[in-house]
């Protein structure tokens, strides 16, 4: 049985310690007049002032050492430690004393100073509601408090400037979530106690990453996860994996995968790959033309242009002689592109092709007038005749006039309608 109340008291004997130790206060003190330091060599120091009065056993150890040479010194007539520290460093005190929980002085990495302490026992007022300080990085998320007792909620707000505070809740234990878009939401439980104050502070893990995206060319459609968004892109997309796709009239379509995390990149390009087309003309309208494309001369072969050319609008130009210059604007949009093209004959050799036309249509019927009437007159002298020989002659003449004279008529008429179709 002796030993039954051994094992008992063994083991909870360190709770029932703990249970009785007491909670130190700390508070920056004001108004303290400023002192000279004693040590010379110390005035490049951070020197800070405790007043611990009722403390008894107190000790302090300082995270980032104190200067070289030093150690706490407690003043009798001041009823105050003394602490030097390094200067520009970071630094945490730790105050011990017997019968207390551990607490601590935070000193900021500043140059030459002198901080004032007051340390001491904290009245803990059981009728007091709980204090509750939560602090958030970033400073702007959201806050829910949960009564793990009924789940009921108790604080659903934002944080105003990385800070809430309240002492509205009742004691207890509940659950403590800060959440924000983008950020992985963290989760703490609690236990609140009457007249005690609580201050927690929560650091969000990012789980999205700003991204830009563009294509090239800039101007091509952009799809992500096969939804239309703005080229170029920026934006937050949080932790995974996504599709791009981009589009464009010249070029061929472009798919990628790609994934989104701390250690990826941020900057993401699509270069797209142009289509190209075996372009071709009628080879009887461009031979012997010089043909051009964006003032490019093109070799052209029976029709066909000797290399491809990529996918997109051209200015085309087809110089042929005795043709007015073609000049116009095409668009080149498939593997196997037929230009159709329609030449003008030149102004200048439509005008002379008429005079031609004219003067020989003209001369015809001229010359079938002149045959015309040249047999009627010799037909006369025919009739008129002496001589066998002299009737024979002019019978000649006449069948030839006869024979001649349509001709020059049918010639005269071909060409004067040949000068009206010009």
């Amino acid at each position: 049985m002796m030993k039954v109340k051994l094992i008992v008291l063994f083991f909870f004997f360190p709770f029932m310690c703990f249970a009785q130790l007491k909670t130190l206060e700390i508070k920056e003190k004001t108004g303290v007049p400023y002192k000279i330091f004693r040590e010379p060599n110390l005035e490049a120091a951070v020197i800070v002032f405790v007043y611990a009065p009722n403390l008894d056993e107190i000790k302090f150890k300082a995270t980032q050492g104190w200067i070289k040479g030093t150690e706490p010194k407690y003043d009798e007539e001041k009823y105050r430690w003394e602490l030097y520290l390094p200067v520009n460093v970071r630094n945490e005190i730790r105050v011990n004393s017997k019968g207390f929980n551990e607490g601590t002085i935070s000193i900021d990495a500043i140059p030459k100073s002198q901080i004032s302490y007051e340390v001491y026992e904290k009245i803990i007022d059981l009728r007091a509601a709980p204090r509750l300080t939560i602090k958030s990085d970033p400073s702007d998320a959201k806050v829910v408090i949960k009564s793990m007792a009924d789940d009921r909620v108790l604080v659903d707000e934002y944080l105003d400037k990385g800070t809430f505070f309240t002492d509205k809740l009742r004691a207890g234990m509940v659950k403590i979530s800060v959440e924000k878009e983008l950020f992985k939401p963290v989760d703490s439980l609690l236990e609140l106690k009457n007249g005690e104050a609580f201050s927690i502070e929560f650091k969000l893990e990012s789980v999205a990453k700003f991204v830009q995206i563009s294509t090239d060319p800039s101007d091509a459609a952009l799809f992500l996860n096969s939804k239309k968004v703005d080229n170029p892109f920026f934006g937050n997309l949080n932790y995974g994996t996504y599709t791009l796709t981009s589009k464009s009239d010249y070029f061929r379509d472009k798919t990628k995968d790609f994934t989104v995390s701390a250690e990826s990149d941020a900057v993401i390009k699509l270069v797209m790959e142009k289509k190209f087309s075996q372009v071709s003309f009628d080879p009887s309208v461009v031979k012997n033309a010089e043909v051009k494309l964006d003032n490019e001369l093109v070799l052209v072969v029976n029709g066909m242009v000797q290399r491809p050319y990529p996918y997109g609008r051209y200015d085309l130009q087809v110089k042929r002689n005795k043709y007015e210059l073609y000049n116009q604007r095409i668009d080149i949009n498939s593997d196997n592109q037929f230009i159709k093209i329609e030449l003008v004959e030149s102004e200048s050799d439509r005008k002379t092709g008429k005079f031609i036309t004219t003067v020989l249509g003209l001369g015809g019927l001229g010359a079938g007038l002149y045959l015309m009437q040249s047999g009627n007159k010799n037909y006369d002298a025919y009739k008129n005749a002496t001589t066998r020989t002299e009737a024979a002659s002019l019978r000649s003449q006449v069948e030839s006039a006869d024979r001649l004279f349509p001709i020059a008529f049918g010639l005269g008429g071909l060409f004067l309608g040949i000068r009206i179709f010009l």
